[in-house]
């Protein structure tokens, strides 16, 4: 029995529908490739121009065209989310032996704006770093860590810059990548026989590493100071110490949250 027109038919219908069961189509891998770039490429290239329609944050402000933003097939989405920002070199960066690699806005929170920043360390550093926005020659804002970067030769670390949340970031035309140079701390002429050195900043508050030289008896506290001399906040006092000559210890120091401390340049000890 010779096979007719409908029952043709009916077996190319049911075939496709075997195919897409089974997860197959005509198309080659080839051309299911082409599909999906095409997809993906319209998707980043609506992205692109929505947002740099939207306050032109991508086209302008970053000097970043849509060939960033489409970095591979797919990566255009991420791109498109967290746009790329310029980042030059400031102060002591080049000294140090940092290299500025990729750098991104962070996703933004109640609280902060941030941008993270790809550096990579030839010899060893331990330091402050900070993040100057610019608008033309203008600081917008200063973007910081919330303790000191310590690390070894041949590494590499992203790290995320917090801005306050005012911060317009779209405003920002470049940002400036800084060493901060060592901030002096010093003691009061009132605690006779203590000395101080060895600063470190972190989230936990101001360590330091402290000498008696004679007996000590009472408490300390650290006050900082910014660059002009102005006092920008007090320590906690330390608990009531009764300390023998030659001793020595490192003592963490908490500051209240709302202190600037990122614009201190001096601490100062004294007796409690």
């Amino acid at each position: 029995m010779r096979p007719t027109a409908g029952s043709k038919v009916l077996v190319t219908v049911l075939c496709c529908a075997f195919a897409a069961l089974l997860g197959c189509e005509d198309r080659t891998a080839e051309e299911r490739g082409e599909d999906y770039a095409e997809e993906r490429l319209g998707f980043a290239q609506g992205a692109a121009g929505e947002l740099e329609k939207r306050g032109k944050a991508l086209g302008k402000t970053t000097g970043k065209g849509l060939g960033d933003l489409v970095r591979g097939v797919g990566g255009g989405v991420t791109d498109a989310v967290r746009p790329q920002v310029q980042v030059q070199p400031g102060r002591g960066v080049a000294e140090g032996g940092i290299t500025i690699g990729r750098a991104a806005e962070g996703e933004a929170t109640d609280t902060a704006r941030s941008v993270e920043v790809h550096l990579t360390f030839a010899r060893t550093f331990s330091g402050r770093l900070s993040l100057v926005a610019l608008a033309g020659d203008q600081e917008v804002a200063r973007g910081e860590l919330p303790e000191s970067v310590s690390e070894a030769a041949d590494s590499a670390k992203s790290l995320l810059f917090l801005f306050p949340p005012s911060t317009r970031l779209s405003s920002v035309e470049r940002y400036r990548l800084d060493v901060a140079p060592p901030k002096e701390v010093s003691v009061h002429a009132g605690a006779a026989g203590v000395s101080v050195s060895q600063l470190t900043e972190s989230a936990q508050g101001i360590s330091v590493y402290v000498t008696f030289a004679q007996r000590f008896r009472g408490g300390l506290e650290l006050r900082a100071f910014d660059g002009q001399g102005a006092e920008i906040g007090r320590s906690e006092p330390s608990e009531q110490l009764n300390r023998a000559p030659d001793s020595a210890e490192f003592m963490t120091f908490t500051f209240d949250a709302r202190a600037r401390l990122d614009r201190a340049v001096r601490y100062e000890m004294r007796k409690r």
